[in-house]
């Protein structure tokens, strides 16, 4: 037990040897009906602390917490935690939340963080605080960015209006982040305004010398209350890498600017518009990719098959055979990163449950069912408009029509695919002929259908009578539509 223990203590630790204590410390001024309070964000990097075992297998570190408030060198306000991370078998990350009410003036703000397990892993962090809440006129509390919010109703610091709300850390938004979320409060447009008001918000790219390029906006029009509460959130997948600010601006209706309030942050978006280079460079150590196994890595890349061209679709068979699971893991990502740039896992799952029902809709005990030719057609152009299933043909072997209104694929309209089971074996159809550019175009299709029939019921030219003979529906089934 001892030796366990030892071994844990040791990959716990192995995290945060050489590395100083990591936190981001963030906060927002609010208003409550008396006085004005700060909101003050703590997330701690859960591989800057040291972990202490509490069993075999798993651990917990505490940080011990000082939060003081000085005005003119003097202490007004001090406050004392002590914060726990989750029990857990691996570091990971914790946060809290503390508020603290505070008189309109200019504060010194100190949080110092310590690592309980080891006093001299420290972190310090020093800001100068104005709080001006309670003046008679149109007051914007901080914008606070969020990395989401949902509506609850549990009992927690974090909890706000029946959201609760999950600050950011860092004001940074990661390379799989696709919104944008923040929070904020407008105060004493009631007494001020006394009529309806807009709120302006917008993104604001920070290129440097005190310059910026505004690259969204959006307005929401407010009725005059004690508190207006603005809860958002912003599609942000097509924002480039860089430093922006989000701007909020409260006007009248005369277009006259009340109030002004804005919160930087960075964003991070290497796959957008990255090429196959790009992209493997940034490495795939946390992308889903790297927790597929080899069998999953195997189905995934012969179920993307049908979407593909035929040049990768070489590529493919060829990643397939040498099952060299890095470039397997690189291929995938590569293609779903550009479907869905901050959240390929989506797109990954979205294609592979559809790939999945395919397999089993159209199996037929000769290879997946997504690789048989209903079920490639389906992956390839999508579920068919309309199909008509014809199983009692006394003349024919069973067969399907697949029709297509709209085809986007080619631009066509009225697309039609046959698919015959000439081998009478279970689920074994084959694609006989298509009206699609590109696909199997069989002018003799309608014969090779009925070669079996008795009498022919082609004319002297060998074209077909364009009537159907006895139990021969082939004719009515397409011309129907």
């Amino acid at each position: 037990m001892k030796n366990r223990l030892l071994a844990l203590c040791l990959g716990l630790m192995c995290y945060s040897m050489g590395f100083a204590l990591d936190a981001s410390v963030e906060y927002s001024r609010f208003k409550s009906p008396d006085m004005g309070y700060i909101e003050i964000y703590l997330h701690i990097l859960g591989e800057s602390v040291e972990y202490v075992p509490i069993d075999s297998t798993h651990g917990q570190a505490m940080v011990d917490i000082a939060i003081i408030f000085r005005q003119n060198g003097e202490i007004v306000k001090f406050d004392r935690l002590e914060l726990s991370s989750p029990v857990a078998s691996a570091p990971i990350d914790f946060q809290d939340l503390r508020r603290y009410p505070l008189k309109d003036g200019n504060y010194e703000m100190e949080i110092i963080l310590e690592d309980k397990a080891n006093p001299e892993n420290r972190f310090t962090h020093k800001a100068t605080v104005e709080m001006a809440m309670n003046a008679p006129a149109l007051v914007q509390s901080d914008v606070q960015l969020l990395k989401g919010y949902r509506q609850s109703d549990e009992t927690s610091a974090f909890i706000k209006n029946g959201y609760f709300l999950d600050p950011l850390p860092f004001h940074f938004y990661g390379k799989y982040a696709d919104k944008l979320a923040f929070y904020h409060e407008i105060y004493n447009s009631d007494s001020v305004v006394g009529e309806d008001y807009m709120i302006s918000y917008s993104i604001e790219r920070i290129n440097g010398q005190g310059k910026s390029e505004t690259v969204l906006i959006g307005h929401k029009r407010l009725s005059p209350k004690p508190v207006n509460v603005v809860l958002l959130q912003l599609d942000i997948t097509e924002l480039a890498s860089g430093s922006y600010k989000l701007v909020m601006e409260a006007r009248n209706r005369h277009q006259e600017l009340l109030s002004h309030r804005e919160a930087e942050f960075t964003r991070a978006n290497p796959f957008l518009n990255a090429s196959d280079e790009e992209i493997a460079s940034v490495g795939l150590e946390d992308a889903f990719v790297s927790k597929l196994t080899k069998e999953e890595l195997e189905y995934s890349i012969r179920a993307l098959t049908p979407k593909v061209d035929f040049q990768d679709g070489e590529l493919l068979n060829e990643l397939w055979k040498d099952g060299e699971p890095a470039a397997q893991r690189l291929y995938l990502f590569s293609y779903y990163v550009k479907i869905n740039p901050n959240q390929p896992e989506l797109a990954y799952d979205e294609y592979m449950e559809l790939a999945r029902a395919v397999d089993k809709t159209f199996y037929s005990g000769f290879g997946h069912g997504f690789e048989s030719d209903r079920g490639y057609t389906y992956l390839k152009y999508g579920a068919p408009d309309d199909i008509v299933t014809e199983m009692n043909d006394p003349v024919a072997p069973p067969y399907e029509v697949w029709v297509y209104y709209d085809f986007p694929a080619t631009g066509q309209n009225n697309v039609k695919f046959i698919f015959y089971n000439a081998s009478l074996a279970s689920g074994d159809f084959r694609l006989l002929h298509s009206t699609a550019i590109g696909e199997v175009n069989n002018p003799n299709w309608e014969n090779i259908l009925y070669q079996d029939a008795n009498p022919n019921p082609y004319n002297d030219q060998g074209r077909s009578n364009g009537s159907d003979g006895f139990g021969r529906n082939i004719r009515s089934n397409i011309t129907d539509w």
